[in-house]
C-alpha cells in the first residue's frame, strides 16, 4: 500500500516557454500527458498503476496548443490562447485529476497545463520526472499513423524513460506475461535492461530477454566463390546464446527473485520482439542499439515496435 504524501492535490500552472514549476514532492513524479483521447485516458490509467509500482507522485500535463491566424500570404502568426481554451483544459485536468483519486486515492496527483506544442512541453516535463507516458496517438493524430509525432520525439529526445501506449492493446490476449526487453550489448541495451529488471521484480513478473541474430551477408566480393562456401549458423546462434548469457549474468545476480527466460533467436530484432510481448505487461528497448546510424536518435528496432507491439512500450535512454 503507498503511504499518503503531504502533495499538491490540485495546482494547475498556466505557462509558457522554459520556466516551469518545481515538484513539491521530495520523489521523482511519474509524469502522464492527457488531451481527452481514448489514447490519452489509457496512458493516464497506466501512468496510476506505475506511479503505485514506484511509489511517486504522478502529474498529469495538459498541452495548450496556441491556435493559428488565416491568412491569404506569409507564415501564419500563433494567436494569443482565448479563455475558452482554458476553461476546456481546466476541465480536462479535474476530470483526469477524478479519475486518478478514484483509480488509487492514496497517490498523490498534481495537474499542469501549459502553453506550447504537446511534444515540447512534454520534453520539458521529462527533466525531472522519472518516467514519462503518453498514448500511441492523441487528438490530432492521422488515421494512418499508428503512434503520432508525439511519442516518437519523446522517444528520441526526452531526458527520461518514455512509455508509449498502444490503441491496439488487447488485455487478455494470448502469451506469457512478463517484461519483454531486448538484448544487444549495447550502452542503451544495457540501461534498457536494468530497466526491464526492476519493473519485472516491482510487478511480480519475469523478465523475458530476447538477443535476435541474423544470417551473415557475404561481401559481394565472394559473391561467385572458385569454391564453395559455407557458412555455419549453428556457430553464429551459440555466439548470439553466449553473448546473450553474459549481458544477463549480473542482472541476474542483482535481481535473485525475479525469474529470467533468454531467448537467442534468428531473425529481425523488431519483429522478434513484436512476437514475443504478445501476453506481455511490458516491452523495453534502448534508444538505439548497434547497426543503426549515428545520426538516428531513435533505431528502427524502436520505430518497429512503437508502431506495431501490443503492449505498452518503454523507450529507454542512456541519460
Amino acid at each position: 500500500m503507498v503511504r499518503p504524501r503531504e502533495y499538491g492535490l490540485f495546482r494547475i500552472v498556466w505557462f509558457s516557454g522554459e520556466g516551469m514549476s518545481e515538484s513539491t514532492a521530495a520523489a521523482r513524479p511519474v509524469v502522464v500527458g492527457v488531451d481527452g483521447s481514448g489514447a490519452s485516458l489509457r496512458a493516464l490509467e497506466w501512468a496510476v498503476e506505475e506511479a503505485q509500482l514506484r511509489r511517486a507522485p504522478l502529474r498529469v500535463v495538459h498541452a495548450i496548443t496556441r491556435p493559428v491566424y488565416d491568412v491569404p500570404v506569409g507564415p501564419a502568426p500563433l494567436a494569443p490562447v482565448g479563455e475558452e481554451a482554458r476553461k476546456q483544459a481546466q476541465l480536462l485536468l479535474e476530470d483526469a485529476h477524478a479519475r486518478v483519486s478514484g483509480l488509487a486515492p492514496e497517490v498523490g496527483v498534481e495537474t499542469q497545463s501549459a502553453v506550447g506544442f504537446p511534444a515540447a512541453v512534454m520534453l520539458s516535463q521529462s527533466r525531472d520526472a522519472c518516467l514519462v507516458a503518453v498514448g500511441a496517438r492523441g487528438l490530432g493524430g492521422v488515421g494512418a499513423i499508428v503512434v503520432g509525432s508525439v511519442g516518437v520525439e519523446l522517444a528520441a529526445r526526452a531526458a527520461c524513460p518514455v512509455a508509449v501506449l498502444p490503441d491496439n492493446a488487447i488485455d487478455d490476449q494470448p502469451g506469457e506475461r512478463g517484461v519483454v526487453v531486448g538484448v544487444d550489448g549495447s550502452l542503451p541495451g544495457e540501461h534498457a535492461l536494468a530497466f526491464a529488471f526492476e519493473e519485472a521484480r516491482a510487478r511480480g513478473v519475469g523478465v523475458i530477454a530476447v538477443h535476435a541474430w541474423s544470417r551473415p551477408v557475404l561481401p559481394e566480393t565472394i559473391l561467385v566463390p572458385t569454391a564453395p562456401i559455407t557458412v555455419n549458423l549453428a556457430s553464429f546462434g551459440m555466439a548470439a546464446r553466449e553473448l546473450l548469457e553474459q549481458t544477463l549474468a549480473p542482472l541476474r545476480e542483482r535481481f535473485p527473485d525475479v525469474k529470467v527466460t533468454a531467448r537467442a533467436v534468428q531473425g529481425h530484432a523488431g519483429g522478434s520482439l513484436i512476437d514475443a510481448a504478445g501476453g506481455a505487461d511490458l516491452l523495453v528497448v534502448g534508444s538505439r542499439g548497434f547497426g543503426g546510424f549515428t545520426g538516428l536518435l531513435l533505431g528502427s528496432v524502436g520505430q518497429a515496435v512503437l508502431h506495431h507491439a501490443p503492449c505498452p512500450v518503454v523507450v529507454v535512454r542512456p541519460n
